[in-house]
């Protein structure tokens, strides 16, 4: 199984552009592979941005999983998931079939505590 990342920055040098070939091969490719992105936007728009331009960049229509990145304290999911929060885009792309599933990822001490919290909302 391999998993491909089209995240804007997944990791130094890291970007996403290897693998396209094999995503836009489609086909069997989707039962042994995972799609995923991601975005560190916290508003609605410039995460919906992001969504599309991963999408166009791992050249698909779908990717199985896309996290909210970087959300390690309160505040951030805060800003993430309030009124016109990254949260909103993902809903959309969720039920607009781009997305199959959303997470959220994070670091530091207060993350885990955070990340409950996440699940709640």
């Amino acid at each position: 199984m391999m998993t491909v990342r089209g995240a804007p920055v997944c990791a130094p040098g890291d970007t996403g552009v290897a693998p396209t070939a094999r995503v836009a091969e489609g086909g069997a490719w989707r039962r042994e592979d995972s799609v995923g992105s991601g975005t560190r936007a916290r508003c609605r728009e410039s995460a919906w941005r992001e969504i599309n331009e991963s999408l166009e960049r791992l050249q698909t229509d779908r990717v199985d999983l896309l996290q909210l990145h970087a959300v390690g304290d309160l505040g951030e999911l805060d800003l993430a998931t309030g009124p016109d929060g990254a949260l909103e885009a993902a809903v959309r792309a969720v039920d607009e079939g781009l997305v199959g599933a959303v997470g959220v990822t994070g670091h530091g001490t207060e993350a885990a505590q955070t990340h409950l919290e996440a699940l709640r909302r």
